[in-house]
């Protein structure tokens, strides 16, 4: 099964649990792809809430900045106290999973016919940044070293 099949399986268990949701998204934790596995955490989060702890608490001290993020994103819902946790690691605003910033690219006309899984790789790379209003994003002349989708 492709890795974006995967991601998708994953997020839709999240929100539509079944008898083995924790069987099968403990599997898709382990999975090789970074973005499975990130959604898989999220997703696990949602139909298991707190006996996904454990996951959420693993991720906060992985090695992987996905992972992590990922979970300061689901502590940052819960409460002042979690909320703390994100601030001291640093996590600033909660990001978009990589399976959200997909279906966000496949609502952009330029990107609709792209296949799911270039999509998924460009996602995979894709940074989030917010501007305040009337910030500068980019300048006549500058060099271009970004793509930029407002």
């Amino acid at each position: 099964m492709k890795p974006w099949v995967r991601t998708c399986t994953a997020y839709y268990l999240g929100f539509h649990p079944t008898g083995d949701t924790a069987g099968l998204l403990g599997g898709l934790c382990n999975d090789r792809r970074n973005f499975v596995q990130e959604t898989a955490l999220y997703a696990g989060w949602m139909a298991l809430h707190e006996a996904w702890r454990p996951r959420v608490d693993a991720a906060l001290q992985s090695p992987d900045p996905r992972l992590q993020r990922c979970a300061q994103r689901i502590l940052a819902g819960r409460s002042d106290e979690a909320r703390e946790v994100v601030d001291i690691l640093g996590g600033g605003e909660p990001m978009l999973l990589t399976v959200e910033k997909v279906l966000f690219l496949k609502s952009i006309p330029v990107f609709a016919a792209v296949g799911d899984e270039e999509l998924a790789a460009l996602a995979d790379i894709a940074l989030e940044k917010e501007f305040t209003p009337h910030e500068v994003i980019f300048s006549e002349g500058q060099v271009a070293h970004h793509l930029y989708i407002i």
